[in-house]
């Protein structure tokens, strides 16, 4: 048995576990070599394989702060394991401590208050689940296998986000555990600094063991289109996108994607999304999708939960993933001749490049109110570079990198729940943008030993 030492730089085992921490826990102590193990340790980006040297498993806040006061009273560094569908595998560690807090999967939802309590095990599938029951939701992630805790606390780009703001706009409180094992609660009237910091300031100040959000009506079915273009039809695309976005309603998103279609090639797609009265609809997807020579045009309707799991076989987890994101408020001829050149050399067919519309709500939003630095931006971009063959790593990582150095001088900051693995300090810093000065005084008041430091840290 370890006690009294500074482990930081020590790989731990089950065995520097006091075996009065090890009393105390519902959970269990996981070691490699078990199934159990095994699981948590399986990632979303299938690039990603780290061996930490014991996984926790915490079934509620009191197994939380028991680890967490025994990692502060031995300046334990640990990870922290949630819905591990993080690109950059921040969910793991190599031979160190794991907090695996997936299990704790508990959703409450009070349909005359219209909100809702989440643990920090819950992805989006199962958010949807609890309240399309009393036709309510919030803005979630695009795709629904993603875990509530990571995205929220990042900031939360999401289908909804012009009609009801980031997932981080609807958090109205929170529950966490911080180094040390004290239980603070956040939200407008208790700790508002550490509520604002948990809008974006991603997961640098503790453990947080519930998610209080406020929920808002939606029982209408989601009116979609989809329009497919040749490759070489993008300029004339992007003309059309630049218009319908200036004049789009808040009920309505747009992307445009730059991707490989079986049988078809390389393709241009417009894809919208209509959240308002459906009776409107229509003419309003035809007035996107409707325009020039589409080789497909697919309208329909479909139920939110349904629309919400749209696109998980795509984005399947156990791919290899590796990605670049930022901000654009321009879609200059320049940039999109830089996307161009650049993906007729993409080098896996399965890579998807989007634009996606921001503002509507996320900018009528006061900047104040969270940590996320972007919500002035026209645009979202994500470059998610996805194959098969570990042999295809080097071409793959390189060929993404090399498109961000071609388009980086056009973006306004990056997005720190998209940053990859490897990534320089600067960019961790731009992710946080104007907030990082703000965020570091948090990060000194709630982890000053920075013990939460497998995230896009903060120190």
């Amino acid at each position: 048995m370890t006690t009294d030492l500074d482990l930081a730089s020590q790989s731990i085992t089950a065995e520097s576990l006091p075996s009065t921490l090890v009393r105390n826990l519902r959970g269990q102590v996981l070691e490699p070599g078990t199934a159990e193990y095994e699981r948590v340790c399986t990632l979303y980006n299938g690039m990603i394989t780290k061996s930490p040297g014991v996984v926790i498993q915490c079934l509620g806040p009191a197994d939380v702060a028991e680890v967490l006061r025994w990692a502060d009273d031995n300046s334990v560094p640990f990870a922290v394991r949630a819905g591990g569908h993080n690109v950059a595998g921040n969910a793991l560690n190599d031979g160190g401590l794991v907090l695996d807090v997936s299990s704790m999967k508990g959703a409450h939802v009070d349909p005359s208050g219209r909100t809702i309590r989440v643990q920090p095990g819950v992805n989006w599938g199962e958010f949807d689940r609890e309240t399309q029951g009393f036709g309510l939701t919030t803005t979630g992630g695009n795709i629904s296998s993603t875990g509530v805790a990571g995205l929220t606390l990042g900031g939360g780009i999401g289908w909804l986000m012009r009609k009801h703001g980031l997932a981080c706009d609807s958090l109205i409180g929170a529950d966490l555990i911080t180094p040390g094992g004290h239980h603070v609660r956040a939200d407008q009237d208790s700790n508002p600094e550490l509520l604002w910091g948990l809008r974006g300031g991603g997961g640098n100040f503790g453990v947080v063991t519930a998610f209080d959000f406020e929920l808002h009506e939606y029982t209408t079915p989601v009116t979609i289109g989809v329009a497919t273009y040749p490759v070489d039809a993008l300029g004339e695309v992007i003309g059309h996108y630049r218009q319908q976005t200036r004049e789009a309603d808040d009920d309505l998103i747009i992307a445009i994607n730059l991707l490989t279609i079986p049988g078809q090639g390389p393709s241009v797609t417009l894809f919208s999304a209509w959240f308002g009265n459906p009776e409107e609809g229509a003419k309003v997807i035809n007035s996107v999708v409707g325009f020039g020579h589409p080789t497909n045009v697919t309208q329909k309707q479909m139920a939110y939960r349904d629309f919400h799991c749209m696109f998980d076989k795509t984005f399947a987890s156990g791919q290899r993933n590796y990605w670049k994101s930022g901000f654009f408020n321009e879609l200059t001829e320049d940039l999109i001749g830089e996307l161009a050149k650049h993906f007729a050399a993409v080098p896996s067919q399965r890579t998807v490049l989007a634009v996606e519309q921001m503002g509507g709500a996320i900018t009528r939003i006061p900047e104040s109110s969270a940590a996320f630095p972007h919500r002035a931006s026209a645009f979202s971009f994500l470059a998610t570079s996805m194959w098969q063959d570990p042999a295809d790593d080097q071409k793959n990582v390189s060929w993404t990198r090399d498109l961000w150095s071609g388009i980086e001088r056009y973006t306004t900051g990056v997005y720190s729940n998209f940053l990859s693995a490897g990534e320089a300090a600067t960019q961790v810093v731009d992710s946080y943008g104007a907030s990082f000065e703000r965020l570091t005084t948090l990060k000194k008041q709630y982890d000053p030993k920075n013990l939460l430091r497998y995230n896009q840290n903060i120190s």
